[in-house]
């Protein structure tokens, strides 16, 4: 292929590449513990340069995940998220693979028992998470930002409060209506865990009813009046919860 020959050391990583994806693809359309196990065999001894290392290991963290062992998919996004928090120096607070970690360290949270919350301590990266959206949501400009990015954050920060806070509580409202909002917007589907169909039906598995009446406030708001209704929530979401 023309890769090779421009690059030659490339024409193996760009193959490897392509078959993670296309596998991926298949646990994507087809999320069996079975089909997460296959993927997981097949990244065992593949090791990978920079960027790729790091999607890679949050990769096997949903698949564990999908396996049914949170514990695991939690301590493999966590190292995951020291490893985004390098890069603060370099590319700022809030840069897509920060916002993307923690993206998947929430979503994977809500799926930890209680005992595993409180020793991986869930509520200080909710607390983290919350309070980055704050600050980038204050931003006069949020165009300039990635938006579906930045929506499919704001979805896992919604749902995280959800699944922490107590039922009819004013805070796992407006987690719902965080949710709601954002994915009207639109949001990054690099993976199942932050695709539209995966938040919304977990957030409606947890309270149905505060989802509900979310989408019912904000049917009539079109995506600029969305974008600015995020940025400002009746009330933001806490760092409660277990």
């Amino acid at each position: 292929m023309l890769l090779e020959r421009v690059l030659p050391s490339w024409g193996e990583f760009f193959r490897t590449t392509l078959h993670m994806e296309g596998a991926y693809c298949a646990v994507y359309l087809d999320p069996r513990p079975e089909t997460a196990g296959r993927l997981l065999e097949s990244l065992e001894p593949i090791d990978l340069p920079g960027t790729m290392r790091f999607i890679a290991r949050s990769v096997r963290g949903e698949l564990e995940l999908t396996r049914g062992n949170a514990r695991t998919a939690a301590l493999i996004q966590r190292v995951s998220l020291r490893y985004a928090g390098n890069w603060r120096s370099i590319l700022g607070s809030g840069s897509q693979w920060e916002l993307y970690i923690l993206s998947m360290c929430l979503v994977t949270d809500v799926e930890l028992s209680p005992d595993d919350a409180v020793e991986l301590d869930a509520r200080a990266v909710r607390a983290r998470a919350t309070s980055l959206l704050r600050e980038i949501l204050s931003d006069p400009a949020p165009r300039q930002r990635d938006i579906p990015t930045l929506m499919a954050f704001a979805a896992a920060v919604g749902l995280s409060a959800v699944a922490a806070e107590d039922v009819g509580s004013d805070r796992r409202a407006v987690g719902g209506e965080l949710v709601a909002t954002a994915l009207a917007v639109g949001t990054n589907q690099t993976c199942r865990l932050l695709s539209h169909d995966y938040l919304r039906s977990r957030t409606e598995r947890l309270d149905a009813r505060a989802l509900a009446q979310a989408e019912e406030r904000i049917r009539s708001l079109d995506r600029g009046e969305l974008v600015a209704h995020a940025a400002r929530p009746p009330r933001p979401p806490g760092g409660g919860g277990g």
